[in-house]
């Protein structure tokens, strides 16, 4: 449920998450670079970290020109980023007043230089698109705290519904390994691999990529429980991190059709692996 965008502010104010693709995608973002303007200066910078109080943005500047902005620290700035319309007809340049926090290159990158803005009053478009994005992750990650001990098991009408393509593949060595996924769940999977239990107990943890309609989802897996069904197969369960991509993908299906799920016996939220806890932010 979405709440009025003059609370945001209060709700999300300090809340602050990585742009990536995911999260870019979320905001409506049309453009990934941004213009920062200092007085007379006008320069490219790229938003690494963002919240409606303070963002943090990336530059290619040497140390000359790092020392030469340095002066204007708690000066005003202007940030200029391009949001898509909501009816996606076209895209609109919101200007972002700030306030210059700090400056300074970044350790060990060559000619990357940190600025550090705080927002003294958001604009509202920004804090319209930052507060549905973060409110959305907040149900994401209560789908994930709720689920967490249920699988979906994948039949012809399940799959359909989920937009899964059917076609997983774990990258092990050069060739990618085919594998059939026989239950989803918010932080694990089980799965047919087309090898002994050995070979899968040396593999250990591991990178498989999900195709779905919607996403191409990766995600770096842990080895948990497996069984051989002879000497080339083997069922695997498969533990990682909240994605929250993959999270979007079964979220409808989770709500609207639990009484299809299948419930892992003992397992408790204090059993799931520590690394595979839900936490507010990007993916």
């Amino acid at each position: 449920m979405r709440i009025p965008s003059n609370q945001y502010l209060n709700e999300f104010g300090t809340t602050e998450f990585k742009l990536n693709s995911y999260s870019i995608d979320k905001l409506g973002i049309a453009n990934t670079q941004a213009y920062l303007k200092i007085k007379d200066y006008h320069i490219n910078t790229v938003p690494y970290l963002f919240s409606l109080k303070k963002i943090t943005l990336l530059a290619v500047l040497n140390v000359n020109e790092v020392s030469l902005f340095q002066k204007y620290i708690d000066s005003l700035a202007t940030l200029t980023m391009s949001f898509i319309l909501p009816n996606k007809s076209g895209y609109d340049n919101v200007l972002i007043r700030s306030k210059i926090i700090s400056i300074s290159a970044m350790e060990n990158r060559e000619n990357v230089c940190i600025f550090v803005l705080e927002i003294p009053s958001p604009p509202d478009q920004m804090v319209k698109a930052v507060g549905d994005h973060l409110c959305h992750i907040q149900e994401l990650n209560d789908c994930f705290k709720t689920y967490h001990n249920k699988y979906i098991p994948l039949t012809k009408e399940s799959i359909q519904k989920l937009g899964y393509n059917n076609y997983a593949e774990i990258k092990h060595g050069e060739n990618p390994i085919l594998f059939r996924i026989t239950h989803l769940g918010v932080n694990r999977l089980k799965a047919n691999i087309p090898r002994s239990i050995e070979e899968i107990k040396e593999f250990g943890d591991i990178s498989g990529k999900l195709f779905f309609r919607k996403y191409r989802i990766e995600l770096s897996m842990t080895l948990g429980d497996t069984k051989s069904l002879g000497s080339k197969l083997t069922t695997c369960t498969y533990y990682f991190k909240k994605h929250l991509p993959y999270l979007e993908i079964l979220e409808d299906y989770l709500l609207s059709n639990d009484e299809e799920l299948q419930i892992e016996p003992n397992l408790s939220q204090e059993e799931v692996p520590q690394e595979s806890q839900p936490e507010l932010g990007g993916e």
